[in-house]
């Protein structure tokens, strides 16, 4: 049987069997990307603020976030949306 053939519900060799184990480290890795994606907005605060992105052809900062970041236009607008706002949100930001 090829690794191809193998039924759906096969898993890696290396797979922890223990769910718990699996279940923390789900938690792990959300926190990590919780804790990126505020970093994230607050460098694209700090970019947006100098101005950086203008005069390059760009309509507005989210369309230069979706090319740089190739975020897709929706998710561009949901972070530059947080990160020109952020001034006035730091006390939720600073629970990320």
């Amino acid at each position: 049987m090829s690794d191809h053939d193998q039924p759906a519900d096969a898993r890696p060799d290396d797979w922890p069997d223990d769910e718990s184990v699996l279940n923390d480290r789900i938690g792990v890795l959300a926190a990590h990307i919780h804790i990126l994606q505020a970093q994230l907005v607050t460098t694209l605060c700090e970019y947006n603020n100098s101005e950086y992105w203008k005069g390059n052809g760009y309509k507005n900062f989210a369309q230069w976030v979706s090319v740089r970041t190739k975020f897709t236009p929706t998710e561009a607008r949901r972070y530059t949306t947080i990160a020109t706002n952020l001034t006035t949100i730091p006390a939720l930001h600073n629970q990320a």
